[in-house]
């Protein structure tokens, strides 16, 4: 159940992904590793960092659920919903303008804040044009975010997961046609990213069926918005304070001319296989854990936890691996154009290296966060969450001392393997166990699978010599095929779902 919901919302975050990692050649072509992209990624990262924690990490959790309870009353449950999104939707909008209005005016202290280490550059000015242009754009995030809940209500997954092919179109588009002059670009881009924002805007909102679709009114602080609020609070801050380990990232990076960019591309490629598939389950599985511990069957939900965990490394381990052994080909044959040099590509890839090992972990940050929340131990959660938060910032400021842009990754790799030791450390503790013997053979043979993997990578490089965008297409070809094979054959049970699948599609036809 949980392997069909995800391949279909899947294959609209594929699309997504690949578009964004489109752009993200483009970014490298035009505007390399240096002073330029290290500026706009920068500007950029407070508008992502809404994007983050208030669309991909809150939307379904706080609005979904409460939505869908209007439905209980038949008679008005259209005209409840609608009034709840059209109050909420101009309450936010009441809040956030004055609050940003603020954060403009102070933009270069804000900048100073986040980022110290641009405040000694000779471009500084433009840091804060930039800044100051991409900023808003923030507001057209946070506001879509009730649309795109909406939208999810009504089960109309394929506009809201794909809504940001968009923007990613915009951006190229923009790159291509003023990529002659680094200023011009990154400021066209800064003023794409408005452009694309109320676009997506737009679209959202006549996808909506016109009965739910907000109206103007006066908002008022309803017993809806309160009950809204109490579930949104606490689950944004346990992705705030996350979150807060990649501004820290930022911020020790802004001293060092192109240490924003390396670790921007090397954490782009590493999330690839993150974004589609873990974040793909863990939203399939919400509703089905959710059922179950409502109804006080933990036996079920432990069940569906255990597959869910164990999808996720089905995928996580193998990219580690080829991750941390291929780095410098994927980096090589995905940005080595234009702007980004040999030596761009060397640091790059070493940083990638590096955000390899974390990937397991990471990957189950989202399937832990939401087990926690349906379990109703937020502030366990959150303090654990401060606790690791702190104890990292410390770390990657003594490593960043020592190996400087690798140690920043390397302090951020620390804190998704001590926040996946803790949980897991945890949920022993109190009996809810899904390491068990059947799960730990699941990871070993995944492991053994991806060493045999690289084994064959490696042999077909060394037969086969081919341009290097071939060499990564065959040699992906070739591990996955290899990795099938032999993980069909150390641990049948977790191909089932594959076969099931496909069976069922034969006997449609």
């Amino acid at each position: 159940m949980i392997f069909k919901s995800t391949l279909v919302i899947s294959f609209f975050s594929v699309l997504s992904r690949i578009s964004g990692y489109i752009r993200d050649v483009f970014f490298a072509n035009f505007l390399g590793t240096g002073i330029y992209n290290d500026i706009f990624q920068a500007c950029f990262r407070i508008p992502n960092f809404f994007r983050v924690i208030i669309v991909e990490g809150n939307t379904n959790l706080a609005f979904v659920p409460l939505f869908k309870s209007f439905e209980k009353n038949k008679d008005s449950h259209i005209e409840d919903k609608r009034k709840f999104s059209s109050n909420l939707f101009f309450l936010i909008l009441l809040f956030l303008l004055p609050l940003f209005l603020l954060i403009e005016i102070f933009m270069p202290q804000v900048i100073n804040l986040i980022t110290p280490g641009f405040k000694n550059l000779e471009s500084f000015e433009l840091v804060i044009s930039v800044s100051r242009i991409v900023f808003p754009y923030s507001i057209f995030i946070i506001i879509s975010s009730i649309l795109i809940g909406i939208l999810n209500s009504d089960s109309k997954f394929t506009i809201t997961s794909s809504i940001h092919i968009l923007f990613n179109i915009i951006i190229c588009f923009t790159l291509y046609a003023y990529g002659g002059d680094k200023i011009d670009s990154i400021i066209a881009i800064s003023w794409s990213c408005i452009v694309s924002g109320i676009l997506q805007f737009i679209i959202l909102f006549f996808a909506i069926d016109k009965k739910l679709r907000i109206f103007l009114l006066i908002p008022k602080f309803t017993q809806e918005i309160k009950k809204f609020l109490l579930v949104l609070f606490p689950s944004f801050l346990i992705f705030f304070i996350f979150q807060i380990n990649k501004f820290f990232v930022y911020y020790l990076a802004s001293y060092e001319v192109g240490a924003i960019s390396y670790i921007y591309f090397a954490e782009r490629v590493s999330q690839l296989p993150m974004g589609i598939i873990s974040l793909s389950i863990t939203t399939a599985m919400l509703p089905i854990i959710s059922s179950y511990i409502q109804k006080k069957n933990l036996t079920e939900a432990k069940i569906y936890f255990e597959k869910a965990f164990q999808y996720i490394m089905f995928f996580m381990i193998p990219s580690a691996f080829v991750f941390y052994f291929y780095s410098e080909i994927f980096i090589s044959s995905l940005f080595e154009h234009g702007q980004f040099t040999k030596q761009s590509t060397n640091n790059t890839s070493n940083v990638l290296e590096i955000f390899s090992i974390g990937l397991p972990a990471y990957a189950c940050i989202p399937l832990f966060t939401q087990l926690f929340i349906l379990n109703n131990k937020i502030k366990l959660y959150l303090v654990i969450n401060i606790v690791i938060s702190i104890t990292s910032l410390l770390v990657m400021t003594h490593l960043s001392k020592i190996n400087n842009y690798l140690g920043i990754s390397q302090g951020l790799v620390f804190s998704y393997w001590a926040l996946f030791i803790t949980v897991v450390i945890y949920l022993i503790y109190t009996k809810f166990i899904f390491l068990k013997l059947k799960v730990l053979y699941s990871i070993l043979s995944m492991i053994f699978s991806s060493v045999i993997m690289i084994g064959s990578i490696k042999l077909f490089l060394y037969t086969f010599e081919l341009p290097q965008i071939l060499s990564l297409f065959f040699m992906l070809i070739t591990g996955v095929i290899t990795y099938l094979i032999v993980i069909y054959y150390l641990n049948y049970e977790i191909m089932k779902p594959f076969f099931e699948i496909i069976l069922k599609n034969k006997k449609k036809t």
